[in-house]
């Protein structure tokens, strides 16, 4: 199972061991327009308890929207994890956010449509979003890019 890994693509997975690899897969499928992907992940270091810390923190690293969305058990160090992400010609298609009541105001009609998760563009000279999502107590996810002068956010569980 390692070979595989190392072997790079194999059909529509991607396999990776590093924060580079993942970085080249999610940018990979981003820009071939794509909503998720399946993701191979080797690191012998792995534990059932850390697997997810360990793949979220390199999410995180590459800045681009992506989160795991489901997976399937840990086997010889190789966990299967189906990654979502946004394709970037959807970036511009975002509702964007600057300040609390916009982010109020497009909370309200996403949840009275009866919206269980949406991702939006936050562009504020006022912070990271958590200073405007974490008053509304929901669960949401966010990751930098234009330079950290932007955040995608991806809010889910919308009460």
């Amino acid at each position: 199972m390692k070979k595989a890994v190392e072997t790079g693509w194999h059909g529509d997975v991607a396999f990776a061991s590093t924060k580079d690899e993942i970085e080249t897969a999610v940018l990979k499928y981003m820009k071939g327009d794509r909503d998720g992907f399946w993701l191979w992940y080797y690191d012998a270091s792995m534990t059932d308890d850390n697997w997810q810390g360990i793949i979220n923190a390199h999410l995180q690293k590459v800045a681009y929207p992506a989160r795991v969305a489901s997976y399937y058990p840990l086997k010889d160090a190789i966990i299967k994890v189906w990654i979502e992400i946004t394709p970037v010609s959807k970036w511009n298609e975002m509702p964007v956010v600057k300040n609390a009541e916009e982010f109020k105001a497009l909370l309200n009609a996403k949840g009275d449509a009866g919206a269980k998760t949406f991702v939006a563009r936050y562009e504020s000279t006022n912070g990271a979003p958590e200073l405007v999502a974490g008053k509304y107590g929901f669960k949401y996810s966010y990751v930098p890019y234009n330079d950290g002068k932007s955040w995608i956010l991806t809010i889910s569980e919308i009460k």
